[in-house]
């Protein structure tokens, strides 16, 4: 009998931050289309750049990158709208 043996494979702290910060950007971007959200749409914008500037500094791949700098992008347009709409606070 032959066994096969696979490989666990198992997420990363660089794969699960960049993982992040997509969130974040994406749930950004989607506050932002509502301008009575801008408060959480501006925190998550603005932790979704802080996160990513982490991230990308961290990242190992370029397939990490190719995840990060799109929530980097979302983060910034969430964050933008969000202050355009009411700020932080």
């Amino acid at each position: 009998m032959s066994r096969e043996i696979t490989r666990s494979r198992t997420l990363t702290r660089e794969q699960v931050l960049a993982g992040l910060v997509l969130a974040l950007g994406a749930f950004s971007t989607i506050c932002a289309f509502v301008p009575a959200w801008h408060v959480p749409g501006s925190w998550t914008g603005l932790v979704g750049l802080a996160m990513g500037a982490v991230a990308q500094m961290l990242s190992t791949s370029t397939a990490q990158r190719w995840v990060i700098v799109p929530g980097w992008v979302l983060s910034f347009i969430g964050l933008a709208v969000g202050i355009d709409n009411g700020g932080l606070w």
